[in-house]
């Protein structure tokens, strides 16, 4: 029938197919780094412990210099390992490196204390893996959550030596395809592909800033939004779910909506400082409130209110 045919359209514009749903990538993903972390760990000590022997036992210096050297070195060689391979960042950087510190600094004093108060209930042996467990889980979602980050655009120490956005949705991209995450690859390889044409568009090897990407991942979800109610509309709700997953996964990479209040009195002091009073100066309030707003607010969505507060 004709719908079915508009929702075919559509899904030809997009070069998408209706595809069999995956287990969600942070469930796979999650464990595979979880066991990387956790072998990372062990090697680790193993490392400590061998730069231990050479310090102390070999060249004969002071037990708690050479502890101290032994430890920061395994922590330095456990950042690394997990940078490059149990997160796929591949891109060193010192903020993270003192994070990753600081979270170690705070599993060890778990680990001390939750040993400590095990070995009154539990044979000490047993206490001690205990509370290796509950120090070696507690780091790792630590850093799982703030040094690295779900998508790795939390706040960082060094912004400069930070990779750009583009290079972790490179990153996210490979995690999903190891995960067979089949959602999340369709909608990343669009975003990277439509990174690609701005760059081409920008000059050869001109780079995309963050603000720029975020903008083409907006458009990328809205065209997911509209070819989701095509689809609904035509009856064919396998296609629509599988453009609501992909939506999903897009909205990992944008800022949460500004509330009512907030976008509210941002509008309201633009219209204030432009000096804006009819219709007319919409154009000139939009130019000047979007810029503020960060990507948290939709353009339909803001146009609306402008356009109400210019005219009652």
């Amino acid at each position: 029938m004709q719908p079915t045919d508009a929702s075919d359209h559509v899904c030809d514009q997009r070069h998408a197919e209706a595809v069999t749903p995956a287990l969600p990538v942070t469930r796979w993903v999650r464990i595979g780094q979880l066991l990387r972390f956790g072998l990372v760990g062990v090697l680790g000590t193993a490392v400590n412990v061998a730069i231990l022997h050479v310090l102390h036992s070999e060249l004969g210096w002071g037990f708690t210099r050479s502890s101290a050297i032994a430890t920061e070195l395994a922590i330095v060689h456990n950042y690394i390992w997990n940078e490059l391979w149990t997160f796929h960042i591949r891109q060193l950087n010192l903020g993270r490196l003192i994070r990753y510190q600081t979270s170690s600094l705070l599993a060890a004093i778990v680990t001390v204390v939750v040993a400590t108060l095990a070995k009154e209930i539990m044979d000490p042996r047993l206490a001690q893996l205990v509370g290796i467990l509950a120090g070696a889980g507690l780091n790792y979602l630590v850093n799982v959550r703030w040094t690295w980050g779900p998508t790795a655009t939390i706040a960082r120490f060094t912004n400069e030596d930070a990779p750009m956005f583009a290079d972790q949705i490179q990153t996210d991209l490979h995690s999903a395809m190891k995960a067979r995450d089949t959602h999340a690859v369709a909608a990343l390889r669009m975003v990277l592909a439509r990174i690609k044409e701005a760059r081409t568009s920008a000059g050869h090897g001109a780079e995309v800033t963050d603000d720029e990407v975020q903008t083409l991942i907006r458009r990328e979800a809205k065209r997911r939004e509209e070819a989701a109610a095509t689809f609904t509309d035509a009856g064919r709700t396998d296609l629509a779910e599988t453009e609501l997953a992909e939506l999903k996964v897009l909205k990992r990479y944008l800022p949460a909506e500004m509330s009512d209040d907030d976008l509210a009195a941002i509008v309201d002091a633009t219209i204030a400082e432009t000096g804006a009073s009819s219709p007319g100066d919409l154009g000139r309030v939009m130019g000047a409130v979007m810029p503020k707003l960060k990507g948290q607010a939709a353009g339909g969505r803001v146009n609306a209110l402008v356009r109400e507060r210019l005219t009652s």
